[in-house]
């Protein structure tokens, strides 16, 4: 009996060490994720991009808890009206949204999206600790509830005063303006570009793993881990505490993952009608479009092929 009361005394003992270096116990953070997109007409061109864009963010979410912490997930469609399609659920439940459940069309009611959202969760029982996901391709213009400022107010309530961290994605703006106007952090803001195939997934990629990075941060207890999602730090770059240091977890440093842009890309356009306008993608820059591609560049077009560049033409 003793050997077992001994041995239960250096099991606590252990989880005591472990809980006070990494503080799982009483620090731990749990941060919920909000998604807001775009369903207005003008998202249409970009087919099922959006809806799918959002399932692989959803997915990777998951797939980064390895254990059912609690974390609700939010996910909100807007156009001139707005509908709440996943309305804080555990985010372990959500299942795959479908794709009839995305159909763009109306306004871009951006004010009435953002300040009911955010209205929403504040009333909730877990107000705090959210990070919170816009993505839109156009300026708002079809509001009827809620000003800019009121958005720009209610941004700033959280951020400030509820550990909000909130993230703006556009297309067909300058993105960094519009955000300033309704206060997001320049560093949370990114452009993607809408007529490109995959540009706005591979956005929505970097930065699922730029979230799931903070999330674990905070789940360590390292309350004072930022989120950096500009187009500078895309690439790599590494979370830093505000003060000097860069922020460790057990496996090391945190970096940005890479995710490049797809290199090739197809619009929604009938290409078959702009073949015309385009070189193929194997011809040399500097070679003329109506020169045969073995042709060496330097050599004039009507002169032979085996005629010495120096020869005059006339030899």
């Amino acid at each position: 009996m003793k050997e077992n009361m001994k041995s239960q005394t250096i099991q606590k003992n252990m989880t005591d060490v472990v809980n006070n270096q990494f503080n799982l116990d009483d620090k731990s953070i749990v941060t919920d994720v909000i998604v807001i997109l775009d369903e207005s007409g003008s998202m249409k061109s970009m087919g099922l991009e959006p809806i799918q864009s959002t399932n692989v963010f959803f997915t990777e979410q998951q797939k980064y808890q390895t254990q059912d912490d609690g974390t609700k997930a939010t996910f909100v469609t807007f156009n001139t009206q707005i509908n709440r399609v996943i309305d804080n659920q555990k985010l372990s439940e959500i299942k795959e949204i479908k794709e009839s459940d995305y159909n763009p069309m109306g306004g871009t009611a951006l004010n009435d999206a953002v300040c009911s959202t955010i209205k929403s969760k504040l009333d909730s029982d877990k107000p705090d600790n959210v990070v919170l996901v816009i993505i839109t391709d156009g300026e708002e213009n079809s509001s009827h509830i809620y000003s800019t400022e009121d958005t720009r107010n209610m941004i700033n309530l959280v951020e400030k005063k509820h550990s909000w961290k909130v993230i703006f994605m556009g297309a067909n703006i300058d993105v960094f303006a519009e955000g300033h106007k309704i206060n997001i952090n320049p560093n949370r803001c990114a452009q993607y570009n809408q007529t490109f195939s995959g540009d706005l997934l591979s956005l929505f990629r970097t930065t699922s793993y730029q979230i799931e990075d903070y999330r674990r941060a905070r789940s360590e207890g390292n309350v004072d881990v930022d989120l950096n999602i500009s187009t500078n730090n895309r690439m790599s770059g590494f979370y830093t505490d505000p003060g000097t240091t860069t922020y460790k977890n057990k496996s090391g440093r945190f970096l940005f993952p890479t995710h490049s842009i797809p290199l090739s890309r197809t619009t929604y356009m009938d290409s078959s009608k702009h073949q015309d306008e385009h070189t193929p993608l194997n011809t040399p820059l500097n070679t003329p479009l109506n020169t045969p591609l073995d042709t060496p560049l330097d050599t004039p077009l009507n002169t032979p092929l085996n005629t010495p560049l120096n020869t005059p033409l006339d030899t």
